[in-house]
């Protein structure tokens, strides 16, 4: 949009206010929120996702050192999935609250997806898991914000549990002792920004 300024022989004192006005208003409508305000749904989702997994965690590695039934992929299934799905709502939420934001040059989703990347070989021999294209998805920043990117990532962190855990068909020590971690990293983030939002940093 071109804004005529009028030169200043012909301004008198009344147009100069009118000009001012005139910028105030554009630049008003034209700011942008960089940062969307802080989401208590998301902070609490968070972390009670992350209490849950590690509690699940811990039991699916005494599970496997004892040789349990429950130790087994077929006996969580339903576990994973009402998790996951408690993620992609969470996703959902972060996506209707900034529809139109991305995420580009954000070192922080960059670095976990560099996290996640280190997890390929453990995924190597899962079917329908394919790690360097989500990694790939999130170094575009193009689906969503920098929240919806890190929630993106605990999902992805979630579902390479879940494959591991089917294909060997149990989670033991070395495993967890490396998934562990990831995940933690990845909620860790998410909370992080969250409580930024809340105490009003960009």
């Amino acid at each position: 949009m071109k804004i005529f300024m009028p030169s200043r022989r012909r301004c008198d004192e009344h147009a100069l206010r009118m000009c001012a006005l005139l910028l105030s208003i554009l630049i008003t409508s034209c700011a942008v929120r960089l940062v969307s305000s802080y989401d208590p749904v998301i902070d609490r989702g968070l972390t009670e996702y992350y209490e849950s997994m590690d509690v699940f965690l811990s039991e699916m590695e005494r599970a496997s050192a004892n040789r349990a039934a429950n130790a087994t992929f077929s006996e969580n299934v339903k576990f994973y999935d009402e998790s996951g799905a408690k993620v992609d709502a969470l996703i959902m939420r972060a996506r209707a609250a900034e529809p139109k934001a991305n995420c580009i040059g954000s070192d922080v989703v960059t670095s976990l997806a560099e996290k996640l990347l280190q997890l390929k070989p453990f995924a190597a021999a899962t079917e329908g898991l394919n790690i360097e294209a989500i990694v790939k998805g999130l170094k575009s920043g193009e689906e969503g914000s920098c929240t919806v990117q890190i929630l993106r990532v605990v999902r992805a962190n979630h579902d390479l549990t879940a494959a591991i855990h089917k294909h060997n068909d149990k989670l033991t020590q070395p495993v967890v002792a490396i998934i562990k971690p990831t995940i933690e990293q990845g909620v860790r983030i998410g909370l992080t920004t969250e409580l930024a939002k809340k105490r009003g940093e960009k």
